[in-house]
């Protein structure tokens, strides 16, 4: 009896209240952690869409391209002219070497604008592949099969077509070298593993690069080389006292190897004495010298240069910067300077807002290459440097060269497209998980009831 009285108890309906009661609120639900993991907020995800359209043409890589673009066009006005008199006498027209330039001009811009729209993702996959292929085409050259010009064997291929696979041994070293320091990263954070497991595998990966260009020999890509692998060293995080290991051991390489060739070393004789011999191998820097100097402030004008009248060898490859500097004058060869400054620039904001390592190691690398070139190129013309045949980028005569560049451009300008951090997304991702931390602070400090 007892049970069921305790039924109809709680059976029982409660009396409803007169007085009105307050209008309930539903309890607000925190949501899941599934739900957070499922995508973004809404937020985010329309700074996403904005950011697709700022991404797709980037402020940098406009830069890159408008900069490149100005650098090829004034280059070929000043090929035109300075190598009108030797295609006049050597080929019996004046425009053929304008002609030809044109036409790796276009090869060139194609190759940029294919490799401008491929992830950059996929170079770090293929770079292995690519760098063997880049070496065993390089060593080809100290084949029979190979051709010497200049006392150097760099080309394969017939003479009309001939290639020059240290060119593209520069990108491949890039592409190496940056997916190696990624993979080798975690190694960086022991004295006791840096060295065997990150400065070994990358020292051995240049060496296999460096070494069959110096037996060409090519000292000026070489060089380049050097300057590559510093780059992403440096940038990698590389110990300082492996650096400092690695540069003596590069300067007692340079030195051994200019002083074994007595060409090489009479270059560098040249340099420190430049009067010594003004009708032998001080030749070339003395006319360059000369011609730059003669077109003072403004210049004598646009194909009114008198060191491409045979005075001036190779003034339309090598010493095109002297050819500038008379027809423009000074104030067109700092104008000349301050294009590759922006250029360098804007390569490295790309390298420092990268989104992940390999882009920010590769852009670096391809500026300071860029950079590295034309350096070398201005420093032989004016004399502080010695010559080491290093072409300017975008403006010297040249195939292989310049197609490899542009390539190295596409790359440039793909990651400034698709893998730098966007300032919308990262300040409202910031913003919702400002937020979010807000809101579980007040449910935490929220009193139990």
């Amino acid at each position: 009896m007892s049970r069921l009285l305790e039924r109809a108890a709680m059976n029982r309906p409660f009396p409803i209240s007169t007085q009105r009661q307050p209008p309930t609120r539903p309890l607000r639900r925190s949501p899941s952690p599934t739900r957070q993991m499922s995508g973004p907020s809404p937020t985010v995800a329309r700074a996403t869409m904005r950011g697709v359209a700022i991404r797709a043409w980037s402020p940098s890589a406009f830069g890159v391209l408008v900069l490149v673009a100005v650098l090829i066009s004034s280059g070929l006005v000043f090929v035109a002219s300075a190598s009108s008199i030797n295609s006049l006498t050597r080929y019996g027209s004046s425009w053929y070497v304008f002609r030809r330039q044109l036409q790796w001009i276009f090869i060139g811009v194609g190759a940029g604008a294919v490799v401008m729209f491929i992830p950059y993702q996929l170079w770090r996959r293929l770079a292995m592949p690519l760098f063997g292929v880049s070496v065993f085409a390089t060593m080809l050259t100290l084949t029979p099969i190979g051709h010497a010009r200049g006392g150097s064997r760099r080309w394969l291929g017939p003479e009309a077509i001939a290639v020059q696979p240290s060119e593209f041994l520069k990108l491949a070293l890039v592409f190496m070298l940056a997916a190696l320091a990624c993979q080798r990263s975690n190694y960086l954070e022991s004295p006791r593993t840096v060295t065997q497991y990150f400065v070994r595998p990358l020292t051995v990966v240049a060496l296999g690069a460096i070494g069959p260009v110096l037996l060409q020999p090519d000292m000026g890509t070489a060089g380049v080389l050097v300057i590559i692998f510093a780059t992403i060293a440096v940038a990698a995080g590389m110990p300082k006292r492996a650096l400092a290991e690695l540069a003596l051991g590069a300067s007692a390489l340079t030195f051994a190897f200019a002083k074994l060739s007595p060409y090489r070393w009479d270059r560098v004789v040249a340099f420190m004495r430049p009067g010594d011999d003004l009708q032998g191998i001080g030749y070339h820097v003395y006319q360059s010298k000369l011609g730059f100097a003669s077109g003072g402030l403004f210049g004598r004008g646009f194909g009114a240069s008198r060191a491409k009248w045979g005075f001036l060898p190779n003034a339309h490859t090598d010493f095109i910067f002297a050819v500038i500097g008379e027809e423009t004058g000074l104030l067109g060869a700092i104008v000349v300077l301050g294009l590759y400054g922006a250029l360098i620039f804007v390569g490295m904001h790309v390298a420092r807002h990268a989104r992940e390592r390999f882009a920010s190691l590769t852009a670096a690398a391809i500026t300071t290459w860029i950079a590295s070139q034309a350096v070398f190129n201005t420093g032989a013309v004016l004399g502080s440097l010695p010559v080491t045949g290093v072409p300017l980028p975008f403006v010297s005569v040249g195939g292989s060269s310049f197609i490899v560049l542009m390539a190295a451009t596409g790359v440039l300008v793909n990651i400034a497209r698709t893998g730098l951090i966007d300032p919308v997304t990262a300040d409202a991702t910031r913003r919702d998980a400002s937020r979010s931390a807000r809101a579980a602070a007040s449910r935490t400090s929220r009193p139990a009831t």
